[in-house]
């Protein structure tokens, strides 16, 4: 829009309501029927054609103008202009504050989190151009997460021939979530986990002996995670077998480790060389 002149000033302008002077000094401040309480530097007053000074030939206080001294009945206020707030913009109109008009420091970082965020912790991202909030949950690594290292400081006697048997472990060198127990890894968060483990089995001289290491999920062997060796003679009585695969784990699901020995009669055992380790990595 083109002017003619000074362009008008922007402001929330009132005119106070009309006073009809009498002896005394002090007046109530309408606008509309409405008290107001402006700030004097904010009010332009007239009084018998002749603009006032604020501070010196008025104030104001509690919705009420007191000029310097009592008026009579033939004074006249001939206005009382009250001024809008210059450095008060207002509130924007809806849609109206674009990334041009907010300064680079608005996220100013004054408080540190100090700690790893909440999954329910939120931040921005801008998505093909559109900022959203995204919570933490979906950002963060998980690979490295519920890991764990398991070890069998004894011997494993008594491994029934041609059975598979559940290796046990007695020494945690460490367990992030505390999720080994009772000889089992168990989830608690769906995602894909990578295991690897040594199964040593030592037997009895005899020919042809097979040994095999196996991950069961659930109490069942996974097939993809077998590993067998087989002998031609009797000579070799310690074989470490050497298991390692990625499982895809639901939450609650748990992942044991088995060996089996096939020395065509008598027992196995599983020396202290035994050990198991895990991580989750998607």
């Amino acid at each position: 829009m083109a002017y003619i002149g000074n362009r008008p000033e922007q402001g929330n302008f009132r005119k106070a309501d009309s006073i009809t002077c009498s002896a005394t000094a002090t007046y109530n401040l309408l606008v509309g029927g409405v008290a107001v309480n402006p700030n004097q530097n904010q009010c332009i007053v007239s009084l018998n054609g002749v603009v006032q000074s604020s501070g010196d030939s008025f104030t104001c206080a509690s919705s009420q103008i007191t000029f310097a001294s009592a008026l009579t009945s033939s004074d006249v206020i001939d206005f009382i202009l009250i001024l809008g707030d210059t450095l008060d913009v207002g509130v924007p109109s809806d849609d109206t504050v674009d990334a041009s008009k907010i300064t680079a420091n608005i996220i100013t970082g004054q408080s540190a989190l100090g700690a790893t965020p909440a999954d329910t912790d939120e931040l921005l991202i801008s998505d093909a151009g559109v900022l959203k909030r995204v919570d933490y949950s979906y950002l963060k690594s998980v690979a490295g997460t519920n890991s764990f290292s398991v070890t069998g400081s004894g011997t494993q006697s008594s491994i029934a021939d041609a059975t598979w048997t559940k290796i046990t472990f007695d020494s945690e060198n460490w367990d992030t979530d505390d999720l080994f127990a009772s000889d089992k890894f168990t989830a608690t968060d769906a995602g894909k986990y990578f295991f690897t483990a040594n199964v040593c089995l030592s037997y009895d001289s005899a020919a042809g002996p097979q040994f095999a290491g196996r991950f069961y999920k659930n109490g069942s062997g996974d097939s993809q995670t077998k590993t067998s060796l087989t002998f031609t003679s009797g000579t070799v009585n310690t074989v470490n077998a050497r298991v390692t695969g990625i499982l895809n784990l639901a939450a609650s699901d748990y992942v044991e480790l088995y060996g089996y020995a096939d020395v065509g009669s008598g027992t196995a055992s599983s020396p202290a060389a035994r050990s198991m380790m895990g991580y989750r990595v998607a």
